[in-house]
């Protein structure tokens, strides 16, 4: 398959960072994107399983769709499929290949996420919310999962970037969240500048990640009545700092053959020692990137080779002691050992005979 060669709108040249779209001439918007059609399938799949109806009856919301990858396979499947985009350049290159493939039903809006409601947007089935919560600061991100809520009729599915122990506390009304900051952008950024920063948040400059167990108690104290992991369809590329969860709105069940439960908290993991973390350069930036300086990237790049050398010599150990058991096994199934044995065996019972008499 060739690649489309730089679309234009008017004469302004288009700029694709991350979907690769086929076109009707056999072209795309752009080369092929690890991971990517991985991550399409997991959630297109996804919104095939929660429902008991085929896709074309299906109406969809795809948060922030970027340049409207997952919102363009949805309705090549047949659902109705609206994209919300935040920023006009990206909704500009949505517009020019829904032109191409000839899709009608399909559209996008450009509106900030956190402008969502069901007075203006209107209610779906489902929703995606897929790579915008962790832009988000800590009230918008906890605001918006409560405005899914309300907008959602069956699901929501939240792939999004986590906090893999709580750093910091946060509270938003009377609940409380850990987690941690990631810096959007250096301060003092200009308006246009982060315009430009196509996949980054809008304007604030900070955002928050929720742990795991603080995204799953927050989704749970918007109404949601059940949260579940996704691993299958897989994503080879994913990270451990990075889920994807399905919130369902259903209707709470009470038991009749035994007595309630009270209400528990998912218990927070606060020691990181536990924790075996594959840090991306995204994480390594956020923890220790305060601006662009020499020293701060020497320090970075030294983190990283001794997270390499400690990976190495965790390997190496882990080798020998799969060397030292094998050997022990090979011992104690050994012909001399089991003779040692039947020895110490002899010697006992007759050390036992000369004691009785």
């Amino acid at each position: 398959m060739s690649t489309l060669k730089r679309p234009t709108l008017g004469r302004v040249e288009m700029k694709w960072i991350a979907h690769q779209i086929r076109l009707p001439n056999s072209s795309s918007t752009m080369g092929h994107q690890e991971g990517h059609s991985e991550r399409v399938l997991r959630h297109v799949q996804l919104v095939a399983d929660a429902f008991a109806k085929p896709l074309p009856q299906v109406r969809t919301l795809d948060l922030a769709c970027l340049e409207g990858g997952f919102t363009f396979e949805l309705a090549l499947q047949g659902a109705q499929a609206v994209g919300l985009e935040g920023r006009k350049e990206n909704v500009d290159k949505c517009e020019s290949v829904k032109a191409q493939i000839g899709l009608n039903n399909c559209i996008f809006l450009q509106d900030d996420v956190r402008n969502l409601s069901k007075h203006k947007h209107g209610s779906f089935d489902v929703i995606l919310c897929l790579g915008i919560l962790y832009h988000l600061t800590a009230s918008d991100g906890v605001e918006l999962l409560r405005r899914m809520y309300d907008v959602c009729q069956r699901a929501v599915i939240i792939d999004t970037h986590v906090a893999l122990f709580g750093e910091e506390q946060v509270t938003v009304g009377s609940e409380h969240y850990s987690g941690r900051t990631y810096r959007e952008f250096i301060p003092g950024t200009s308006p246009e500048r982060k315009q430009g920063a196509l996949a980054s948040s809008l304007e604030n400059e900070d955002s928050f990640w929720m742990t795991e167990e603080s995204l799953c108690r927050c989704l749970q104290a918007a109404g949601f009545t059940s949260v579940v992991k996704v691993l299958i369809p897989p994503i080879p590329l994913n990270v451990n700092d990075r889920v994807t969860v399905v919130a369902f709105k259903g209707s709470p069940v009470e038991l009749h053959s035994c007595d309630m439960p009270t209400k528990g908290e998912l218990p927070e993991r606060a020691n990181p020692s536990v924790l075996r973390a594959s840090f991306t350069d995204k994480e390594l930036m956020s923890v220790y990137w305060k601006k662009s300086s020499p020293s701060e990237l020497e320090r970075i790049e030294e983190l990283r080779a001794r997270v390499a050398g400690a990976d190495l010599r965790n390997q190496q150990l882990q080798s020998q002691l799969q060397t030292a058991n094998a050997t022990l096994d090979s011992v104690l199934n050994s012909k001399g050992w089991r003779f040692l044995n039947w020895c110490r065996q002899v010697r006992d019972r007759l050390r036992h005979m000369a004691g009785r008499s």
